[in-house]
Formats: structure tokens, C-alpha cells, sequence
């Protein structure tokens, strides 16, 4: 049983109350206030975030393309970005000369929205300003996309965990939020098979240094992990987060690791 629902059903409603009858939310995004209470109004999800999925991830693949691993949107470049190309140019390289090739462990990424522009706006609000509303706001659109996409709704969900120190600072984490929400949904299982530890948040650290510094940090916190999963996770930037937890996952024998995250930087 899971004993988040009535707490998350219980605010959800008082919320909506306090919204309607005291003191009306207004959008970020257009200002118009939100009758549920949320950071960002039904319009405005409709129309802002849901044509990147309803277009990027459809058949019609000649609208918007999208890399076909890491899911950024591609501009000059075919079928792959330029980071996952050479990665995967990499791992072919290192084939043919004798050493064991290190394919990504993530079979696939599904990141949604850009960071530039949409993300800059809204993440920012969230995480500084503990705007924890945006939880709900963000859950049903990544529930939405799941539902599209119903071979992801088979996997449990994996949430990225945070550092300790981060849990002691703030008291929240914006992932739990999400996947807790999540929760809510039918037929949704949640996962929190791994643990991290203190260290140098990545946000601080330059591109070249994320990967490095989560290496034996992430450990499986569980004996026996789900053999496919769907890790979960806010903003991508190189992408070293999900492959270090992906990686933890895979040693502890997870068979496909899948993974989704809400903005790509």
C-alpha cells in the first residue's frame, strides 16, 4: 500500500481551496490565475509543453528531430547529437583496438523540454524558491507522455537519489516530489533501489569533471534491482548523472535501463 496517496489527495484539495476562495495562484507563464492552485495553468501545459511531446515524439518525424539516444532536439545534425555521436564513436574505437568497448548503459533517454529558454524560466523558481507545487504540475505532464508511450508504463521508476547533505539542507528533493506524485496514477510502481553520498554538487563542476565526480558514489539499496526500469531524473546536461546511476544499475543486474528527464541543457 502505498501510504502517499491520501496525504497527496488531502493537499491537493486544500490547495485548490486556498487557491479558489482565498488567495487566487497566478501562471509564471501567461499570469492568468490557476483554479487547481499550480505554478503553471492547464492552458498553459497544453499549449507550452505539451506540443514538444505531442510533435517530437510522434510518428511524424519530420516536424522536429530529436536524437535518437539522448532525445535532445537536433538542429544541423542527423539521427544522433554531436555528444552522443562521438561517444558512440568512442566505444567503436576503442573495439577495434583491443580494449573492451564501453557502450552507454542507458539503452535509451527521453528528455522533453529545453532548459534554454522554458527550463530557464521555471526551474530556477522551483528549486530556489521551493515552488514544491511545480511537483504535481510536472508529474501529470510526464504521466501524460508516458501514456503515449505504453511500453514505459510496464517499467518502474527509478528516481535519481539526492545527496544526503542536500536532504539535510532543504528537507525536499525535487525528483522525490515528482515520482511521489507519480504515484498517485494507476499501475504506477516506484522503485527507490539506489542510494548516493555526499560530494560536489554537479551543478558546480564543469562539463568535464561531472563524470568523474560521481564515480563510487551511487550504490545500489537493494539486494535484487527490477531487470528493466525507468530512471528518473530533472534536468540533463552531459548526461553523467543518468549514466553513473544507469551503471549501478547494470552491475547490480538490471537488464535495460531507460531513462526520462524533464529538461536537456
Amino acid at each position: 500500500m502505498n501510504y502517499h496517496i491520501p496525504a497527496i489527495f488531502t493537499r491537493n484539495m486544500a490547495r485548490q481551496y486556498y487557491s479558489r476562495l482565498i488567495c487566487p495562484q497566478l501562471c509564471l507563464l501567461c499570469g492568468k490565475p490557476d483554479r487547481y492552485g499550480l505554478p503553471v495553468c492547464r492552458h498553459c501545459i497544453d499549449t507550452v509543453f505539451m506540443p514538444y511531446i505531442n510533435a517530437d515524439y510522434s510518428e511524424d518525424i519530420e516536424k522536429i528531430q530529436r536524437c535518437m539516444y539522448c532525445g535532445k532536439i537536433l538542429i544541423s545534425e542527423r539521427e544522433y547529437c554531436t555528444r552522443c555521436r562521438q561517444a558512440l564513436e568512442g566505444s567503436m574505437a576503442n573495439g577495434k583496438s583491443g580494449a573492451a568497448p564501453q557502450q552507454p548503459a542507458c539503452t535509451r533517454i527521453y528528455s522533453l523540454f529545453p532548459y534554454i529558454g522554458l527550463g530557464q524560466k521555471l526551474v530556477p523558481l522551483w528549486k530556489n524558491n521551493a515552488i514544491r507545487t511545480f511537483a504535481p504540475v510536472f508529474a501529470s505532464i510526464i504521466w501524460q507522455f508516458l501514456t503515449a508511450n505504453p511500453q514505459l508504463t510496464q517499467l518502474p521508476l527509478v528516481p535519481v537519489p539526492p545527496r544526503p547533505q542536500k536532504l539535510r539542507e532543504k528537507g525536499w528533493d525535487q525528483v522525490e516530489d515528482i515520482v511521489r506524485e507519480l504515484s498517485v496514477y494507476p499501475q504506477t510502481r516506484i522503485c527507490r533501489c539506489l542510494k548516493r553520498q555526499d560530494g560536489t554538487p554537479q551543478k558546480k563542476l564543469s562539463k568535464t569533471d561531472r563524470a568523474g565526480n560521481l564515480q563510487g558514489k551511487i550504490h545500489a539499496a537493494v539486494e535484487q534491482v527490477p531487470e528493466r526500469v525507468l530512471l528518473i531524473d530533472d534536468v540533463m546536461t552531459t548526461g553523467a548523472t543518468l549514466e553513473a546511476c544507469a551503471r549501478v544499475l547494470k552491475n547490480a543486474g538490471c537488464k535495460e535501463i531507460v531513462a526520462l528527464c524533464l529538461f536537456f541543457d
